[in-house]
């Protein structure tokens, strides 16, 4: 029988961290195929992935959407290569979420806005109160968020596969910085638009999860960051809580 989720690990300059990440995806009850895109050209090919891709150069998180056309699997299962899974049940609590929210994609944390938040810095500092600001989990399923994180997410494949995902033409043109630092901010305003909902995580992730080296190569590490987060959230949410 075919596997019902393909596990795309992003991979960049975490060599070490690897091992702990396949094995922690390769543990799941639900077994899945691992496809492994590299940013870096460094990746210890042959460390138990099932696809191997490598960029010419780094395309930051443009991977998780442009292998979205590729997969053929129910569900996708997106993860960075600095965190690794604990709960070798975490693929049956995701699938038993999304069977009962159909049209959900899943996201490690995120943002709930609202008329009173600070729209200067509405992602980095939203204050928290009246049903805003950042979220990291509820247990309330019917929480939708408008901005959810995507380093960490699961999504049924359906969902967006027809959906046109390229940051750099179309209504949602962004240019390539803000792309690097807002790639999530980017595809949740996508997914608004068209009506998908947006949810986080229905259980806390943190005990479920071993958080590895990040390095120095960590985007969210990076000065622009930020900026570049709050500039997105102000100029496509704002309007519609004024």
């Amino acid at each position: 029988m075919a596997n019902k989720i393909t596990a795309i690990i992003l991979h960049y300059n975490r060599q070490k961290n690897i091992p702990k990440v396949i094995a922690g995806i390769r543990a799941q009850t639900v077994p899945c195929d691992i496809w492994v895109w590299d940013n870096s050209g460094n990746y210890p090919v042959g460390s138990g992935e099932d696809v191997y891709l490598k960029a010419d150069k780094n395309t930051f998180c443009l991977a998780r959407y442009l292998l979205i056309k590729r997969v053929e699997t129910e569900y996708i299962f997106n993860t960075d290569d600095d965190i690794s899974i604990l709960d070798n049940k975490l693929f049956e609590k995701f699938i038993a979420f999304s069977e009962r929210h159909q049209n959900a994609v899943i996201g490690w944390n995120g943002r709930k806005f609202h008329k009173e938040i600070n729209w200067e810095k509405p992602y980095s500092y939203p204050n928290i109160g009246s049903g805003g600001g950042w979220v990291d989990w509820d247990e309330k399923e019917e929480l939708l968020l408008d901005v959810i994180n995507f380093g960490v997410s699961f999504l049924p494949t359906r969902l967006l596969k027809d959906v046109p995902l390229d940051p750099y033409t179309g209504e949602f043109k962004i240019s390539e910085i803000e792309f690097k630092h807002s790639d999530d901010i980017w595809i949740s305003k996508i997914m608004g638009d068209i009506g998908i909902e947006k949810r986080v995580m229905p259980f806390n992730l943190k005990p479920l999860f071993e958080w590895l080296d990040e390095g120095k190569v960590a985007i969210s590490k990076q000065s622009p960051h930020m900026t570049m987060r709050d500039g997105l959230c102000k100029r496509w949410w704002r309007a519609k809580y004024d």
